[in-house]
């Protein structure tokens, strides 16, 4: 395969290049250490670490191996890049918590016989001191101070923890150990990649490649990341999934067809215009969206069945396939349908139960219900639904 078409592959979509003849030149070789690192800082991985892990199953593709790098010692300190805050300080069992199920969900898209795994925890945690010192001499604090997190807190006032200054530091020091020659990572990395770069060059090595991609925003517009409460998590059921991603605003709807879809880009270009000129529903392109990224994940069979729950559920108001059963006795006594909600745990009170009723968001067996003090005595099978996703079927012993 030649070079021209492997680089074309493995730099869409791509931020910032640094630099694409390095790139080239590395891609003419066959052994070559291409890593993305992860910190797990929580236990939830996100459609948005797809987006990298994907790029890694593009070099996949063309027959080179990955490094999944796994930043064990490192989140115990925290990464300030690309936010304002100050990172908590993890314990290990916690980091230990959060990468238990990493592998899992990363391995549905990478081969595994492919991917190489290593922690930084095995050469970080016995680094003597006098490693350090050496390491530290290599760059001075005011290139760390520029970083924007950093500095914008300096500004007002903020507290920033030395640890922060640290972290670049180790991160160069992972690659240096790797001798990495590609690394990936999203666009709020590119300063670490630099200094990463810069210190490589201390310790005699050639520079990494550095490749950034896009941030995949969340439901609020913004990065998406778990401590902003805006993530559509891989640990989940396809359909929870499904019904996530078909509610995302249409305006990021085609950066994700982007980044995620194993659509083609001319076709997703065609549909942007037509959507734009209003010939074609958004929402039919959101579920062939939908249906690609949980097929990735789940595969194909989960993802038509995905399909099939939302388009019973939202689009044909029928009841989906399968829901939560709640079990009660003959004998239980309820009185109308603002105790039943409160009684099956739909809703914790009156008020807002008889708030539920009165906006038509309450159905019994498919027929809507509008008055709070409407009689009503469950009987086996009955289903109630508060608005389109929280159904429940009532079995009595």
């Amino acid at each position: 395969m030649k070079t021209n078409y492997k680089l074309e592959l493995v730099k869409k979509n791509v931020v910032q290049l640094v630099s694409e003849s390095e790139l080239y030149n590395k891609l003419e070789q066959s052994d070559i250490t291409i890593k993305f690192g992860i910190d797990p800082t929580n236990s939830d991985l996100h459609l948005g670490h797809l987006v990298p892990i994907k790029r890694l199953k593009t070099f996949q593709d063309l027959d080179y191996k990955v490094t999944l790098f796994i930043g064990d010692f490192t989140a115990r300190l925290g990464d300030p890049s690309g936010t304002s805050k100050l990172r908590r300080k993890l314990s290990p069992e916690i980091v230990q918590q959060n990468m238990s199920s990493y592998q899992e969900w990363i391995f549905k898209i990478l081969n595994p016989d492919k991917t190489r795994v290593v922690y930084n925890s095995k050469w970080l945690k016995n680094t003597d001191l006098e490693s350090l010192i050496d390491l530290f001499s290599y760059e001075n604090i005011n290139t760390l101070i520029k970083r924007k997190g950093v500095h914008q807190r300096l500004e007002e006032g903020k507290p920033v923890s030395m640890l922060e200054f640290i972290y670049p530091f180790l991160q160069a020091y992972d690659s240096v150990k790797l001798k990495v020659d590609i690394e990936i990572g999203g666009e709020d990395q590119y300063f670490n990649f630099l200094f990463t770069r810069a210190i490589q060059q201390k310790y005699g090595q050639k520079p990494e490649v550095i490749m950034t991609l896009p941030l995949l925003k969340g439901s609020d517009g913004n990065k998406m990341s778990s401590s902003s409460n805006n993530i559509i998590p891989l640990n989940q059921k396809p359909d929870n999934m499904f019904g996530q991603i078909m509610s995302i605003n249409d305006e990021i709807m085609f950066d994700y067809l982007m980044l995620l879809s194993t659509l083609e880009s001319e076709q997703i270009t065609e549909w942007e215009k037509k959507v734009r000129l209003k010939e074609v529903n958004p929402m039919n392109i959101k579920m062939i969206l939908a249906k690609d990224i949980v097929s990735q994940i789940f595969g194909n069979e989960k993802a038509e069945y995905a399909e099939e729950e939302f388009s019973n559920v939202h689009r044909n108001r029928k009841m989906p396939l399968e829901m939560p059963e709640v079990t009660i006795e003959k004998a239980v006594e309820i009185s109308d349908m603002q105790e039943a909600l409160i009684y099956f745990q739909f809703t914790a009170s009156k008020r807002q139960a008889k708030y539920l009723i009165r906006e038509s968001a309450v159905r019994l067996n498919g027929q809507t219900i509008n008055d709070p003090f409407q009689k009503y005595s469950p009987k086996d099978g009955d289903v109630i639904n508060v608005g389109k996703k929280t159904f429940k079927k009532i079995i009595i012993k």
